[in-house]
């Protein structure tokens, strides 16, 4: 009997500190304290994102909150048609965004795309130049894209004790058709992740 009543105080105790609900009484007050990390990348890599540990000096904690907030996403590309004839392209650029926190809980962030159709003339031999050839500067392709959940506050550990997070982008572009043609791109993107710890502290 002992066992099963801790068992079910260990459950309790869970379900509180990592659910963010409505609070318990008129009797206490709550506090929110937010860290938050910007970023510019290259629209294709990975990084760690660091956060400070709670701090119990400021009440109980009674709920953990993630967000990323991407705020623009840019492509920039350029094709050339090597066919003998007209040809119209069309190009789908896209973007997808992983989320995973340092006890290796994965977070899916839903893929965006942008399909775009190009008509270019026969190949002229000359590259770079000409109806056959096309540049696109800094297209945005996404932009204020939010992600955010309530998170367990224990799988924020990595394997060195630090509260982590973890980010992966994949920024693309191909063409649906066409044989004979160069397609080059490149990205930039800016992102905001932020880490929210709610206090529950007594009335004073």
């Amino acid at each position: 009997m002992q066992r099963m009543l801790t068992f079910l105080l260990v459950i309790f105790m869970l379900y509180s500190c990592t659910k963010v609900n409505s609070l318990p009484s008129d009797q206490t007050k709550t506090a929110v304290v937010s860290y938050s990390v910007t970023r510019s990348t290259d629209g294709n890599s990975y990084d760690t994102f660091y956060f400070p540990p709670f701090d119990s000096t400021l009440g109980k904690l009674y709920g953990v909150s993630l967000s990323m907030v991407i705020t623009t996403v840019h492509f920039s590309f350029t094709l050339e048609n090597h066919e003998d004839s007209t040809f119209r392209y069309l190009v789908v650029l896209g973007r997808k965004d992983f989320l995973s926190l340092g006890g290796n809980q994965n977070l899916r962030v839903d893929s965006q795309t942008l399909a775009l159709n190009y008509t270019l003339g026969p190949s002229d031999n000359q590259p770079g130049l000409g109806a056959d050839y096309i540049a696109v500067s800094q297209l945005e392709i996404l932009h204020a894209l939010t992600f955010s959940d309530s998170i367990p506050y224990a799988q924020l550990f990595n394997s060195e004790g630090n509260v982590a997070v973890y980010h992966q982008s994949s920024t693309f572009g191909y063409t649906l058709n066409g044989v004979r043609f160069t397609l080059r791109g490149s990205a930039s993107d800016q992102l905001v992740m932020t880490l929210q710890y709610h206090y529950l502290a007594k009335a004073g």
